[in-house]
């Protein structure tokens, strides 16, 4: 039952976030942003966390709570079930619990906050789907911890069932998130971002491969479904996509001069 209890939650404020974000104007301060170059507002941050962030939690902590299936099975390929566990890596993997929020905290614009809550939403349905209809659990390696990192990784997989796996969260939120920055850089027009994201979040990809939490086909499913649902226009207003550097002139348009005929 919390299980359920925790699954039709997340729901309801998903489903409470969609009715904010489509109704009529006067909208909530509480309501994802609409797109554009400027700056989110606060209540907007907020309802990333409140209708984006916190279901997606849910979903996990209610997929746990539900149990392992009987006909679970893993998809650890033959030659990655022999691959050392990289212990110090579990810096790289937990630092994902940091990137994710990190989006919605200091995204400078309304249009890249839009297109990581949005894209987020859409991936958190998706994959819930994935998890409960398809009877995949991780298999970890062993390994004897080494250190505090070590420690750290055997804690968090011994209290673990194993569900929750395929497609691996860890990699889709990586990629989402490291998309809206890039997509943040050229609203703004600073690219160094999009690049530090691109690599934290490769580091985080690499890190669910090296710390035996996730597979090579839990990863390849998690970059399938963020190629799928990866629509930046219909996430924000196409008008936000240009930038200073290439804007038409705010002056009246000259007429054309008709086409001359060929003699």
């Amino acid at each position: 039952m919390k299980g359920i209890a925790l699954l039709l939650t997340a729901t309801a404020l998903i489903a409470a976030g969609f009715r904010l974000d489509t109704a009529a104007p006067p909208r909530s301060r509480i309501s994802l942003p609409r797109g554009g170059r400027e700056a989110p507002a606060i209540g907007e941050r907020a309802a990333v966390f409140l209708w984006v962030l916190i279901p997606w939690t849910l979903t996990w902590f209610g997929t746990q709570a539900l149990g392992r299936p009987h006909n679970a099975f893993g998809t650890a390929l033959p030659f990655e079930r022999h691959w050392p566990v990289w212990q110090w890596t579990e810096a790289f993997y937990l630092s994902a619990y940091l990137f994710i929020p990190l989006g919605a905290l200091l995204l400078r614009t309304r249009g890249a906050l839009r297109y990581f809550a949005v894209t987020g939403t859409v991936a958190t349905i998706v994959v819930t789907i994935c998890w409960l209809t398809i009877p995949v659990v991780a298999v970890n390696r062993p390994f004897e911890p080494a250190h505090a990192l070590g420690r750290l990784l055997a804690f968090e997989q011994g209290h673990s069932i194993g569900v929750a796996a395929f497609p691996a969260f860890h990699v889709l939120w990586a990629l989402i998130g490291a998309d809206a920055w890039t997509f943040d850089a050229r609203l703004s027009g600073s690219r160094w971002s999009g690049a530090f994201a691109w690599t934290w979040a490769l580091l985080i990809a690499a890190s669910c491969l090296t710390t035996a939490m996730h597979t090579v086909i839990d990863e390849a499913a998690a970059i399938l479904v963020f190629l799928l649902i990866r629509r930046r226009p219909s996430a924000v207003p196409a008008a936000t996509w240009t930038t200073s550097s290439t804007a038409p002139p705010s002056g009246p348009r000259r007429p054309s001069r008709p086409a001359r005929r060929a003699p």
